[in-house]
């Protein structure tokens, strides 16, 4: 379950901007009114896909790799999706081949600290470690550009966004968090929940027919799935996968990694749906470019 987030964002993070010396926790990619505020650091504000266009996605999985990790990835492959994997360090020793594949397969891969601790109940140090080693494991894997990072759990208040924005971690953008998958409702999923014994055990149809009922009713977003942890229910979130994807297709819907589409904060109204018929015209240049 997500927890709170602290809602501004943090000021004047030297050097942490690729176009700027401020922080505009506006957007993570594009800009706004013209001027280039494409965020190269950690922000207090949590964000994600409110502002991508419709039937538009973004598909993540967190806590692996897992022995799921190499068959999802070609799934998507075979489908033409790339998608995000935010990946805990500490899964990683004995799996390296597994990250490769995840690579060649066209996915980014994603930070989500080595050992998935909460980040909240962490000193300073702590925070930065959990960050920094998996951040090793990831070097000559994922671009310097392209260096996204999600706390465990969405995890995350000032204190850790300050830990982070005063170290060498300050190069990756987030907290990354997600518009879909939060919590089992009546219309809504979250993977986790859905394997969980305790909340009465989902079959994969239930579990995907809930994911498609969300995703339905937004329209776009982050989506928040799990190849991992190892040993846990991973396979079972692949079969989902393998389950709503071909109709999420049929319907029309594309797909993207994080690195593609523009994150914006929790709570930014989503894009205005242009009446039929209508034309927007050329789309202006990016200033960041």
């Amino acid at each position: 379950m997500r927890m709170a987030v602290v809602v501004f964002a943090l000021a004047a993070l030297g050097g942490a901007l690729a176009c700027s010396d401020k922080v505009d926790a506006g957007t993570f990619n594009g800009s706004i009114n013209g001027s280039c505020n494409r965020a190269r650091a950690i922000t207090v504000e949590e964000h994600a896909g409110a502002a991508m266009n419709d039937k538009s996605l973004a598909l993540t999985f967190d806590d692996g790799p897992s022995e799921a990790t190499i068959e999802l990835s070609a799934f998507l492959k075979a489908e033409g999706i790339s998608a995000t994997f935010f990946v805990n360090g500490t899964h990683i020793e004995g799996r390296e081949a597994v990250l490769d594949q995840q690579l060649a397969d066209g996915h980014l891969l994603g930070n989500h600290t080595h050992t998935h601790a909460a980040l909240t109940t962490l000193s300073h140090a702590d925070i930065v470690t959990e960050v920094t080693e998996t951040d090793r494991l990831l070097a000559g894997r994922v671009a310097a550009d392209k260096l996204y990072f999600r706390p465990p759990f969405g995890d995350w208040n000032e204190a850790v966004a300050t830990a982070l924005s005063g170290s060498a971690m300050k190069k990756y953008r987030g907290p990354v968090g997600w518009d879909v998958g939060d919590s089992l409702t009546e219309g809504s999923a979250a993977d986790w929940d859905c394997w969980d014994e305790q909340n009465g055990t989902r079959t994969v149809e239930e579990c995907g027919d809930l994911y498609l009922k969300e995703i339905r009713a937004k329209k776009r977003g982050v989506v928040l799935l799990h190849d991992g942890p190892p040993g846990g229910a991973g396979l079972k979130t692949t079969s989902m996968v393998k389950y709503i994807v071909p109709i999420l297709k049929a319907e029309g819907y594309t797909f993207a990694r994080i690195d593609e589409v523009k994150l914006v904060p929790h709570g930014t109204p989503p894009p205005v749906s242009e009446p039929p018929g209508t034309r927007s015209g050329p789309t202006p240049p990016d200033p960041c470019d």
